[in-house]
């Protein structure tokens, strides 16, 4: 499981944010339960939206990803691909990681997709969306 602090939302290494401070307990934590490509909300509901600096452990955690090169990357990073590319969303305290592509960088404007774009994690976002209610 990875842990966010709740106030900040910064990747916690321990049980104090190094970013604000806050102690957590482990009530506190959010839990990722998959990996996207984009911010993909299907259900209804509030949501937290952040941009990480960095990337968190995202080992075993099923992705939804078909973008050939994000998919190597992620998978390279220990992610696990679901066996549906359809993310049926998030539950209420559940958290997922949208490793976007940023804006500026993408070929989508020029040539309409993406699929054929090479990504790298310098070119990527990853984003921590996180549902509330």
């Amino acid at each position: 499981m990875n842990n966010f602090c709740v106030k900040c939302e910064e990747i916690l290494k321990g049980r104090y944010c190094d970013n604000c401070g806050y102690c957590v307990d482990s009530s506190s934590f959010k839990n990722i339960v998959a990996i996207l490509s984009t911010t993909i909300l299907p259900l209804d509901g509030t949501y937290s939206v952040k941009t990480s600096s960095e990337v968190p452990d995202i080992v075993g955690i099923l992705h939804y990803i078909g973008h050939p090169s994000t998919k190597e990357i992620v998978e390279n990073l220990g992610a696990v691909k679901a066996d549906t590319n359809l993310f049926q969303g998030l539950g209420i305290g559940e958290s997922a990681l949208a490793f976007s592509i940023k804006q500026g960088q993408s070929s989508r404007k020029t040539e309409g997709f993406t699929v054929h774009q090479d990504t790298s994690l310098d070119i990527l976002d990853c984003r921590i969306i996180t549902r509330i209610d």
